[in-house]
């Protein structure tokens, strides 16, 4: 099942730097860092009122979701510091 949620999360961030790619603008780079951020905020609340209730059973789907969740953070985290390395490189060398 994690690699299932692995290769889910891969190809969604795929399809959304691809689709920033397209657009060729530093605001869908700042606006992709602002919503990552609040996500990852939003997700450590989520998973620390979880963890509050880890009593209670959760179902197969709930698991790959969360994994899901987890990994799109992960690579997308990855996605956009590897984007502003590019985007300073670029700034920096005058391109």
């Amino acid at each position: 099942m994690n690699r299932l949620a692995t290769l889910i999360a891969l190809v969604i961030v795929v399809c959304a730097v691809s689709a920033g790619i397209s657009s060729q603008s530093s605001t869908m780079l700042v606006l992709a860092t602002v919503l990552m951020a609040t996500g990852v905020l939003v997700h450590r609340f989520v998973h620390s009122a979880v963890v509050a209730n880890a009593g209670t059973q959760v179902s197969t789907f709930r698991q790959l979701l969360a994994c899901v969740v987890h990994n799109l953070f992960r690579f997308g985290i990855g996605a956009i510091v590897i984007a502003w390395m590019a985007v300073s490189a670029l700034w920096f060398f005058g391109a």
